[in-house]
């Protein structure tokens, strides 16, 4: 009878301990998981944050009158500004600008947005990569927030990534860049003014 009992408690408490182990294992895979969303989220991120950080401190290069570099903004999420890309000494027409929700392509998360890059009217990235959120503001050169294209001097960026597929609870990964650019060729016209 003893060994009845010892042999019932030492199963009990074998698939306990297998139960746990078992518990641990999916808890590891999830974490890992999750960690690789967050990795691939923060990859795209700083893919899409080099070319836009590239591309605004070259704002007013290859300009005659770089105080006319900025050629509109129509909101905070549409900018459109002159600068020398391939350093070939010719100004191209740069914008920036992120779509709706709605027209971004069928992925998991409600959130995606399709950021535009176009050069010459020709679009050079096309995609959501996602993108949920992308801003700038404009500021002359003593920080003040401005309206008056020809007074910018400093602009932030704000750009958000969100994975494109939510994993369990978890929700969407999310990564963040800001970053606040000086364009050279902008604050030497803005500094002659004064």
């Amino acid at each position: 009878m003893d060994s009845t009992i010892t042999l019932m408690g030492s199963i009990v408490i074998g698939a306990l301990f297998m139960l746990s182990v078992m518990t641990f294992y999916d808890d590891v895979i999830e974490h890992q998981n999750v960690r690789m969303q967050e990795m691939w989220t923060q990859e795209s991120m700083a893919s899409v944050a080099e070319i836009i950080d590239y591309d605004f401190r070259k704002i007013g290069s290859g300009v005659a009158n770089a105080s006319q570099a900025i050629v509109s903004i129509s909101d905070s999420t549409d900018i459109t500004f002159l600068a020398d890309i391939d350093n070939d000494a010719v100004a191209e027409t740069v914008r920036y600008y992120l779509s709706d929700a709605d027209q971004a392509p069928n992925t998991e998360n409600p959130n995606d947005k399709i950021l535009y890059r176009i050069v010459n009217g020709t679009t050079t990235i096309n995609t959501s990569a996602g993108v949920t959120q992308f801003s700038v503001k404009l500021y002359d050169w003593t920080g003040s927030a401005t309206t008056e294209l020809n007074d910018v001097a400093i602009i932030d960026i704000f750009l958000e990534v969100q994975s494109e597929f939510q994993y369990g609870d978890v929700g969407y990964p999310v990564a963040r860049w800001q970053k606040r650019v000086t364009p050279v060729n902008i604050i030497r016209i803005t500094n002659q003014n004064l």
